[in-house]
């Protein structure tokens, strides 16, 4: 895919406008992810729903009742998620702004193809794999408008630098 070689840093200037459109986008994608993923998809609130389900499910299955499974959940949603996030919004970004959107698919499946397998083997790791491919999907977008944004910044700054 060919590259507007004004859309991509060259001088001192671009590179700091480079960073500062990043770092917005990482400001942003943290904001947005805490909000989507820590209050809207709380992983505690997610964990008991799928627990309470797959207890109604063996209770109508074998006619006789559970007791509820419970069982530690403290590092669900912890900030190696956030930081991971980050990351990706940086790796993205990076990604569109010089010319190789092709790392993002890329990236992606081998995120999730080694993890798969995991995710499935716990009757909550699919409402956890949905929300996990949930929020790969919202660092997907906002990395590649990120970039979008990263290269307008830069394309404005390349006239004045020539």
């Amino acid at each position: 895919m060919p590259v507007d070689q004004n859309t991509m840093p060259h001088h001192f200037c671009q590179w700091l406008a480079y960073a500062f459109a990043v770092t917005v986008g990482v400001l942003i994608s943290v904001g947005v992810q805490w909000l989507v993923m820590q209050v809207w998809m709380e992983p505690i609130k997610i964990i008991h729903n799928a627990r309470r389900r797959m207890k109604d499910l063996q209770e109508k299955l074998t006619g006789t009742t559970i007791e509820e499974e419970s069982g530690p959940h403290s590092i669900l949603g912890g900030t190696l998620n956030a930081r991971v996030g980050a990351i990706e919004i940086v790796l993205y970004a990076s990604s569109v702004v010089f010319g190789h959107p092709e790392f993002i698919p890329v990236w992606f499946a081998t995120k999730y193809v080694a993890a798969f397998k995991h995710w499935t083997e716990e009757p909550v790791g699919r409402a956890f794999y949905n929300r996990s491919l949930f929020g790969s999907g919202l660092n997907i977008l906002l990395g590649f408008f990120t970039g979008v944004f990263a290269q307008w910044v830069i394309g404005r700054l390349a006239p004045a630098l020539h």
